[in-house]
């Protein structure tokens, strides 16, 4: 506290032989160098902790032991995670990035919600079932189905 006080009462305000005024005139007159963020957005994400993050097989990954989920088409993918640390408190996506775009976000995995899905095996192979009445069996076809009637006729 007495360093800012010192600082704006005295620092700021007496002149300084090697520039002839106090910093804060010196400052003023060249204010209309000083050019104006005009997105604070594209500000505030500047200054985000970057890491790097190799998305699993299941679309998930980790930030600071905390598991993420994000969309399958980012699976083995190499992504710039940026966020803030407040954000790993509360329910903010995380920001994505490839190449220098932002190209998604990642949700804090929801275990009990997640517990509640409801899945089927098949083959060995995990299937969420997305209504009760349909499975989707597009992970691995089923094989063609010959009868004995139809190599006697």
């Amino acid at each position: 506290m007495m360093f800012f006080k010192w600082l704006e009462d005295d620092y700021n305000r007496k002149e300084h032989s090697s520039i002839g005024m106090s910093p804060l005139d010196f400052f003023m007159s060249q204010i209309s160098r000083v050019n104006m963020c005009k997105d604070i957005d594209m500000l505030n994400e500047c200054f985000l902790i970057r890491v790097n993050r190799k998305v699993n097989k299941d679309a998930t990954l980790k930030v600071e032991n905390i598991l993420y989920e994000t969309e399958e088409k980012f699976k083995g993918m190499r992504l710039e995670v940026r966020y803030d640390t407040q954000w790993l408190k509360d329910n903010t996506p995380l920001l994505l990035f490839h190449e220098g775009k932002k190209v998604g976000e990642a949700y804090k995995v929801n275990f009990h919600d997640n517990a509640k899905i409801p899945v089927e095996y098949i083959e060995g192979r995990k299937v969420v079932i997305e209504n009760e009445d349909t499975v989707d069996f597009a992970a691995k076809p089923n094989p063609p189905v010959i009868s004995f009637n139809d190599i006697v006729d």
